[in-house]
C-alpha cells in the first residue's frame, strides 16, 4: 500500500481537476467558517489540497499558512495564489507532525476533510491544539468512515491494496467528539451534512 504522501502525489492532478461534488454543502461550510474569522486573524489550514479554500479565506484575514503533504498540491496552491495576486498566504509541504516549530500561535486552524486521512487522529489534534491561541478556533470537516456501510469499508481496504485509496482512520462521530473534548476543545457547533460527515467548530479552552 502506498504511503499517504505517495498516494496524494500520484493522484494530485486528477484531484485538482475534479469538481466539488456538493457545491451547496461546500459553500455553506465556507460561510460558517467565515463567521468565525476576523480581518486580524492569522490562520493555519492543514491538508489544504488544491489551496482553493485557503485562497478564499486569505481575502478575509491577515495571513494564511496552508500545508499539505503533497508537493504537487502545494505547487498548485502557490501558482493559484499568485494568479489571484495574493501575498498574504504561504504554502508549505508538511504533515501536521512536520509543521515547523515557531513562537507563532494561530487564531484559527482549519482541517477540512483531512482528519480521517491521518494515522493517529488523537496525536494530530493535540498538535493542532498546541499551535492555537487560547480561545482559538478549530474548524474541521471529517468523514466518519465507521458510520458507513460495512461493505464499503471492505471495499476501501481492497482499494488500498490496489493503491487506489489512501490510508484512513475509521472514525465514528462519538470517537471524534471524544478526541476533541479530551484534548481540551469545547464544541461550539456540530453539523452533519450527511450521516457519514461531521462539521465541527470548537474552541480551545
Amino acid at each position: 500500500m502506498l504511503t499517504s504522501r505517495a498516494f496524494w502525489n500520484k493522484t494530485a492532478k486528477k484531484y485538482i481537476k475534479r469538481p466539488i461534488k456538493d457545491q451547496e454543502t461546500y459553500r455553506k461550510k465556507l460561510e460558517i467558517t467565515s463567521k468565525y474569522l476576523r480581518p486580524t486573524d492569522v490562520i493555519l489550514e492543514v491538508g489544504c489540497g488544491s489551496g482553493a479554500t485557503a485562497i478564499y479565506h486569505a481575502r478575509k484575514v491577515k495571513r494564511v499558512v496552508a500545508t499539505d503533504i503533497s508537493e504537487l498540491m502545494v505547487q498548485h496552491g502557490v501558482t493559484a495564489a499568485e494568479k489571484e495576486g495574493l501575498n498574504n498566504i504561504e504554502f508549505l509541504c508538511a504533515s501536521v507532525e512536520e509543521l515547523p516549530h515557531s513562537a507563532t500561535k494561530f487564531d484559527a486552524v482549519l482541517a477540512l476533510n483531512v482528519l480521517h486521512l491521518l494515522d493517529d487522529v488523537g496525536a494530530s489534534v493535540k498538535t493542532v491544539s498546541s499551535r492555537l491561541k487560547t480561545r482559538g478556533v478549530f474548524i474541521t470537516s471529517t468523514s466518519l468512515l465507521r458510520e458507513v456501510n460495512p461493505l464499503f469499508r471492505i471495499l476501501i481496504r481492497l482499494m488500498q491494496k490496489l493503491n487506489l485509496a489512501p490510508p484512513v482512520s475509521m472514525l465514528s462521530k462519538a470517537e471524534l467528539i471524544r478526541i476533541l473534548e479530551h484534548t481540551g476543545f469545547k464544541i461550539e457547533l456540530e453539523w452533519e451534512s450527511s450521516r457519514e460527515s461531521l462539521f465541527v467548530v470548537a474552541y480551545k479552552e
